[in-house]
């Protein structure tokens, strides 16, 4: 029976004595996932009606049932087998194909990685070798009021096997398909412009126009598709956008309500402090991320 010093005996050739005894790999400076909450969604007849966008990360497993997750005006078309990254504050609404449905939602907080986004807003196979990660993340128990430390931090651990495990098969299949989505819908295309044209005046009209419907044709062909009427997803899109400037970067208040389509900073305020019950000044103050 081979013994372990078989297995390795290859390692003094691919690690020979360095040149420099302290001098190794730096690692990049990120924390554990926090406040970590499990749960699945098995009604696929009962759908959120508006886009959202939040601070959470989210790990979404398909185990049974089509759907499609629209993030930031485009579709990502999800099958059984699929896992999905969503980032935090991305706008995105989640749309089901049946209503019989079981999809695991892996959820929590934890400072954005620049190492994560490759695997990010993009339908990918889930790899086999993070199937005892993932059968440990379950067996955690993790729920709405948490558990001791050890736990947590078990959970935490798995979380980012599995995340490594992904990122692996990224790096490694270079023939991944970036997405798994049909041709766009009328309904992926206004997204797509609204989200690319945050900045300027946007009304039905000129929509229709655009696409070659009539406003009334327009309003109900996308309400159709998307559960809510244009106007609510342009406003939720404007908000999320402005939310992810408030944090990244030091813009003035009035240039990101200008990129975000407001017609005044006192407009934008005002909007603002309806959705998130505080002001935009306020807002970056708590949520600002550190200069990297």
């Amino acid at each position: 029976m081979p013994t372990a010093a078989d297995h390795y005996r290859d390692l003094p050739e691919r690690y020979p004595s360095p040149r420099q005894y302290f001098v190794g790999q730096s690692r990049y400076t990120a924390e554990l996932p926090d406040n970590i909450l499990i749960f699945c969604r098995r009604d696929g007849s009962h759908a959120l009606q508006a886009p959202i966008a939040h601070h959470r990360h989210v790990l979404l497993l398909v185990l049974e049932g089509n759907g499609s997750v629209i993030i930031n005006g485009e579709r990502f078309d999800l099958r059984p087998g699929h896992l999905l990254l969503l980032l935090p504050h991305q706008m995105h609404l989640m749309l089901f194909e049946q209503p019989r449905i079981n999809w695991l939602y892996v959820t929590f907080e934890a400072p954005e990685n620049p190492c994560w986004e490759p695997m990010a807003n993009q339908p990918l196979p889930f790899p086999e070798n993070a199937s005892p990660y993932l059968q440990d993340l379950i067996q955690c128990d993790i729920r709405e009021y948490g558990a001791d430390a050890f736990t947590g931090m078990r959970a935490a651990l798995n979380i980012l096997q599995i995340l490594n495990a992904v990122l692996a098969d990224v790096r490694r299949n270079d023939a991944a398909p970036r997405r798994a989505t049909a041709d766009p819908t009328l309904a992926d295309r206004v997204n797509r412009y609204l989200y690319r044209h945050l900045d300027q005046p946007l009304d039905i009209h000129l929509l229709a126009e655009k696409f070659g419907y009539s406003p009334t044709h327009l309003r109900r062909l996308y309400q159709t598709f998307m559960g809510l009427p244009i106007g609510s997803y342009l406003r939720s899109m404007r908000h999320a956008n402005a939310q992810l400037l408030l944090r990244r970067t030091s813009l003035p208040l009035a240039e990101i309500a200008r990129r975000c389509g407001y017609g005044s900073g006192y407009a934008f305020a005002a909007a603002f402090r309806a959705r998130e019950g505080i002001p935009p000044g306020e807002f970056r103050r708590r949520h600002r991320l550190p200069a990297s």
